[in-house]
């Protein structure tokens, strides 16, 4: 079964994230990464990290002519790592898991925004600190991946 570029590069960016998982090149050490399903069952837990596909947005601009024409498109995903800090933990948890985040993201440094020439170009977006009562409780990076389709076929990139 062929798979949709943009699910092609969701593959990507999991597979960057999976690599987290209990490897000591990170400060953070990550117990798992899901991708929820549609009716999203998963519990939450310590260290864990949960990409969502979020909204997509047509950008014409980026558009290229030919037969079939190359349509782009913007898709944003957010990385969400759950952290669940005893009383007497700091922010320091939460800043470095979003380190932790860019650099499993921009890891292979010179060409991580194109996945595997998948893309045109990702833009990370603004780190959210997510808190309950008080304390820190994780954090999401949104990442923006521009990428292009042939009109006909979203199977077929055209970068």
């Amino acid at each position: 079964m062929s798979l949709a570029i943009v699910d092609q590069i969701a593959n990507a960016i999991t597979d960057r994230v999976a690599l987290m998982v209990d490897n000591d090149a990170y400060e953070i050490g990550i117990a798992e990464v899901v991708v929820p399903t549609r009716v999203g069952e998963f519990t939450p837990r310590d260290r864990q990290i949960v990409i969502v596909q979020g909204d997509d947005e047509r950008v014409p601009d980026l558009d290229i002519p030919g037969n079939p024409p190359g349509i782009a498109r913007r898709q944003t995903w957010n990385i969400r790592c759950h952290l669940m800090p005893d009383e007497g933990s700091g922010e320091d948890a939460v800043n470095q898991a979003a380190a932790d985040i860019v650099k499993a993201i921009t890891t292979p440094n010179s060409t991580w925004h194109n996945w595997g020439g998948l893309a045109i170009n990702t833009e990370l977006g603004r780190i959210e600190y997510v808190s309950f009562d008080g304390g820190p409780d994780g954090v999401n990076l949104p990442i923006h991946v521009l990428y292009r389709v042939s009109e006909y076929s979203p199977f077929v990139s055209r970068i």
